[in-house]
């Protein structure tokens, strides 16, 4: 269950952290439903739960958040989701350490190797970002999210004609049976990836059929 998830407890600080990390969600809920329900609560006091909510929110559990994962290293996932917390807020330097410690803890954790690759090809770090995605395919080479990405990082190191093999290979795959049994995080699904392979080879000059022949534009 949750407990069996929680580290050994070894200082009061520990015990601290996870108490505070367990009432957030219960904490957090209870509070929107209190400003959600139309009678119970006036204006003022709905202003004064919004805001307490946000302190507790920014200041102590995002913190806490933070503390708990340096904490437990081998929360691989946990720093994934960190790391993409990072991202979004434009801290790229930070979502990398985050990521590059998980490949660390857990380096068969294949998501934590896709996510690094994309924000090295992010910040530029387009020799390093290959690396990544590529020990991402070794793990799970029906990652298409993966594959694409790769595409893109090798058209941007200058390689037109393996970035384009490697989007007919994603475009073979949508097109087979076996795209069921195939990986693509959120934010990807079949046709709009089918439909951004198709325009990235065109972009190269590159050739759909599946014979490998790459055209030069």
């Amino acid at each position: 269950g949750l407990i069996g998830c929680i580290p050994s407890l070894d200082t009061a600080g520990d015990g601290l952290a996870v108490i505070l990390g367990l009432v957030h969600f219960p904490l957090l809920y209870g509070g929107v439903a209190a400003i959600a329900q139309p009678h119970g609560f006036d204006t003022l006091d709905k202003i004064l739960i919004f805001f307490a909510l946000s302190l507790f929110v920014g200041q102590v559990s995002n913190s806490n958040a933070h503390e708990l994962i340096h904490r437990a290293p081998r929360w691989a996932r946990a720093r994934v989701a960190l790391a993409q917390l990072h991202r979004r807020r434009g801290r790229l330097d930070e979502a990398i350490a985050e990521l590059e410690r998980a490949t660390e803890v857990e380096p068969l954790r294949t998501e934590a190797h896709v996510v690094l690759g994309e924000v090295r090809a992010g910040r530029g770090n387009l020799a390093d970002a290959e690396t990544s995605l590529r020990r991402a395919l070794y793990l799970d080479p029906r990652r298409l999210d993966a594959r694409y990405l790769l595409a893109g990082v090798l058209r941007d190191r200058g390689a037109p004609e393996r970035a384009c093999r490697e989007l007919r290979n994603v475009l073979r795959s949508l097109r087979s049976d076996e795209v069921e049994r195939c990986t693509l995080r959120e934010g990807y699904d079949v046709s709009t990836l089918k439909r951004r392979c198709e325009a990235d080879v065109g972009d190269m000059g590159g050739s759909l059929a599946d014979s490998g022949i790459w055209q030069a534009p």
